[in-house]
């Protein structure tokens, strides 16, 4: 799934991840030249450094909920469903996450804002607040970090 970096607290996941040695993967079903322009104008012409495996339509042409591309991503990265996690925004994203056994973490977005979402680790409004989760998070201030995203694995998954 390759949402807008402008949204709040994306990049810096991102920063976290990486400085953690976790290794990231864009899994799409859009075209690769779509997802260059997006992450080359929000992270640079490096982006691709940042991710150990990128999956797009032309790597898998079927859509989700069908979960080929999050199977090849797998693949990609030679690692078991359950040393996963996947951030969607949509049902649909779930369902093909779900069906390759990866667990999911859902931020709401304004394309997809009612989506029934059930079996996701936890459904919220953004990666930039740490408010408005469920489940909750404690009342600390500040973003959805590394730090959280395990928590709900650890405790749901």
């Amino acid at each position: 799934m390759v949402r807008c970096l402008c949204a709040l607290g994306v990049r810096e996941l991102f920063d976290e991840c990486q400085a953690s040695g976790i290794h990231m993967a864009v899994v799409t079903t859009t075209s690769h030249g779509n997802v260059a322009a997006l992450l080359g104008a929000h992270l640079g012409p490096r982006w691709l450094d940042r991710f150990a495996a990128v999956v797009c339509a032309e790597d898998a042409p079927v859509k989700k909920p069908d979960p080929q591309a999050y199977r090849l991503v797998l693949e990609r990265l030679q690692l078991r469903s359950e040393q996963t996690v996947a951030i969607e925004d949509s049902a649909m994203g779930l369902a093909a996450a779900t069906a390759a056994g990866i667990p999911v973490v859902i931020t709401r977005s304004r394309y997809f804002p009612d989506d029934p979402v059930p079996g996701a680790l936890a459904v919220g409004p953004s990666l930039g607040t740490r408010a408005g989760w469920s489940p909750g998070l404690d009342g600390k201030p500040g973003r959805v970090g590394l730090a959280d995203i395990r928590h709900w694995r650890e405790t749901r998954g």
